[in-house]
């Protein structure tokens, strides 16, 4: 982990949900059983299972994809709390936390999500390699946070910092479910380009009319990594979402938020 990065702490972050992840070239010809057997192993830790639609599948060769086998369903294995899960899917693996309805359920901070999303990670390898003799082939890194904020209808630009290049595009955010998205890209030397999103959405909340979630997601990834810079990458990854939070929210709602630094 890089110790010498100044990380912002908020007592009370809106924060919903974050998610670790890689991709890799699609695992063709296989069966569920090889999912079910790495369930097998983490069954203690994770006893619910789901199924889900898969994540359409990403390759450098889509045209060329050739199986004998249809594709697998994705699979959620879900742990008691309901606010830890492991995504698999043929070409994907993903570990998320989500916050719970409990109210003592806590952000438990990056470093302990990256730390179980890599030793879960490295578990799922070594099932596939010396059960199956497979061998994963990274083609992206993953990272996103999801943030869920609720505020009264005509504070909505109140969240924001009035210089941000979304501030036009909130000032119209006034009908339910619109939605605005920016993407860029960040270089950082040994570790290569990152690309970065930016998706804000507006909801009517439920319990009252007058009030509204904006769902604010940041999300980083980058094509093709290698695995000796898996842990530098996620955290270069943290770094850059924290500085764009930070950058796009506004100092009254950081406040509000409890915002301290180390």
């Amino acid at each position: 982990m890089n110790t010498n990065y100044n990380s912002p702490n908020f007592s009370n972050p809106p924060l919903a949900e974050v998610a670790c992840g890689v991709s890799f070239d699609p695992l063709l010809n296989i069966k569920s059983t090889v999912f079910g057997s790495f369930w097998n192993i983490i069954k203690e830790d994770f006893p619910e299972i789901e199924e889900q639609t898969p994540i359409p599948i990403q390759s450098q060769f889509p045209n060329f994809i050739i199986s004998n086998l249809p594709q697998l369903r994705r699979l959620w294995f879900i742990n008691q709390e309901y606010n830890k899960l492991i995504q698999v899917q043929q070409d994907r693996f993903l570990f998320n936390w989500k916050k719970s309805d409990n109210e003592n359920d806590t952000y438990p901070r990056f470093h302990k999500i990256y730390s179980k999303f890599e030793d879960y990670l490295r578990k799922y390898k070594e099932h596939l390699k010396s059960t199956y003799e497979i061998k994963l082939d990274y083609h992206s890194f993953n990272l996103a946070y999801i943030n869920k904020i609720d505020v009264n209808a005509n504070e909505i630009n109140s969240v924001f910092k009035e210089e941000i290049l979304l501030n036009q595009e909130i000032n119209s955010l006034t009908q339910i479910s619109s939605q605005i998205s920016k993407e860029f890209f960040s270089k950082k030397e040994g570790i290569g380009d990152f690309r970065i999103i930016i998706n804000l959405k507006i909801n009517l909340t439920k319990e009252n009319e007058n009030m509204r979630t904006i769902r604010l997601e940041i999300l980083v990834d980058s094509i093709k990594k290698e695995e000796d810079i898996l842990q530098e990458w996620f955290d270069q990854a943290h770094i850059e979402i924290n500085n764009i939070f930070l950058a796009i929210t506004s100092e009254k709602m950081q406040e509000k938020w409890g915002l301290q630094r180390k």
